[in-house]
C-alpha cells in the first residue's frame, strides 16, 4: 500500500499522527484495543484519500460443489482478485465493534495503520519486530480468517454461486497421476480426488 503512495509520505505521516503518535507501548493490549476507533479512522481516512492507488494483491479461488456431497459442481470453479485496499477491509470492518479484548482482526488493523505509519515517517520498518510485538497473546501462524459469509459481503458478483469454469478443466490443470498425491483429508483434495475417480 505505501509503496503506490510514497511520493505522499508526509500526508499519510499526518492522517496517521494522532492516533499512533499517542501509543506509548504497541505491545500493551489494553492500551492498542481502546485506540482501536482511532486507529481504524485513520486507515479510513488514507483510503479514501488513496484509493485510486490500490493494486492487485490475492486471487483467490472459487470451487462449488454439488450441495454438501464432495463432488464437483457441472460450473465448478471461478476466482477472485482482492486489491491490497479490498483485502484489508476484510478485518479493518470487524475492527471497530467496541471489543474490550484484542481479537485477530483488531490486531492485523493495528499492525497495518503501525506500517503504514513508520514507513511514512522513515520509509523503512522492521516487520518481523512489528509482527512479533504485536502478538497480544494471540497465536501468530496466522494473522486472521474470513468465513464465506463475510467476505461475500464484498464480493456480489452472480460468478460467486455460478461458476464460469467447468469441472472438467480439472484434468487440463492436474496431470494424469497428481491426483493421487493429494491429502484426501483436506476438504478441497477430498472433493478433486473423488471427482477425478468418477
Amino acid at each position: 500500500m505505501f509503496d503506490a503512495v510514497k511520493d505522499h509520505s508526509r500526508h499519510v505521516r499526518e492522517i496517521f499522527e494522532e492516533a499512533c503518535s499517542s501509543i506509548q507501548m504497541w505491545d500493551n493490549d489494553y492500551e492498542v484495543t481502546h485506540k482501536m476507533p482511532l486507529l481504524c479512522n485513520s486507515i479510513n481516512a488514507f483510503q479514501r484519500e488513496y484509493y485510486q492507488h490500490q493494486k492487485p494483491l490475492l486471487m483467490q479461488t472459487i470451487w462449488k460443489t454439488q450441495g454438501k456431497s464432495p463432488m464437483l459442481a457441472d460450473q465448478a470453479f471461478d476466482i477472485v482478485v482482492w486489491s491490497d485496499y479490498a483485502f484489508s477491509r476484510l478485518f479493518i470492518d470487524g475492527s471497530n465493534d467496541g471489543a474490550d479484548r484484542m481479537s485477530r482482526p483488531m490486531r492485523a488493523t493495528a499492525r497495518l495503520a503501525r506500517c503504514l505509519w513508520e514507513l511514512s515517517r522513515s520509509g523503512i520498518i522492521r516487520v518481523n519486530d512489528i509482527y512479533r510485538q504485536m502478538a497480544f497473546g494471540n497465536q501468530t501462524d496466522k494473522e486472521f480468517s474470513v468465513n464465506g459469509l463475510k467476505w461475500k459481503r464484498y464480493v456480489t458478483s452472480d460468478r460467486t454461486t455460478r461458476p464460469i469454469l467447468p469441472r472438467t478443466v480439472v484434468n487440463e490443470i492436474i496431470e494424469d497421476g497428481y491426483i493421487q498425491r493429494l491429502s484426501p483429508e483436506r476438504r478441497f483434495d477430498q472433493t478433486l480426488h473423488f471427482t477425478v475417480q468418477r
